[in-house]
């Protein structure tokens, strides 16, 4: 029997829409979200400089799952 895998790859434009982005992920039920533009602080749109987009996306949809911060710039 197959089995499919649910794959979500989603910008979260750093919190701007994310009751939205909560609501949609909840609905789709993916087996594996990937997220780009995750922010906290200053830099988020979530309205709230408190708030960390990926742990109120894991905290309210129950997943786990880790935030991976590297960054390389070179000339």
């Amino acid at each position: 029997m197959r089995k499919l895998v649910k794959v979500i790859q989603i910008n979260t434009y750093k919190g701007k829409f994310l009751a939205q982005l909560i609501s949609f992920l909840k609905r789709e039920n993916a087996d594996i979200v990937t997220m780009q533009e995750l922010s906290s602080g200053e830099l988020n749109l979530a309205g709230d400089t408190k708030t960390d987009v990926f742990e109120s996306i894991k905290n309210s949809l129950g997943y786990g799952g880790f935030f991976n911060n590297d960054q390389i710039i070179s000339d």
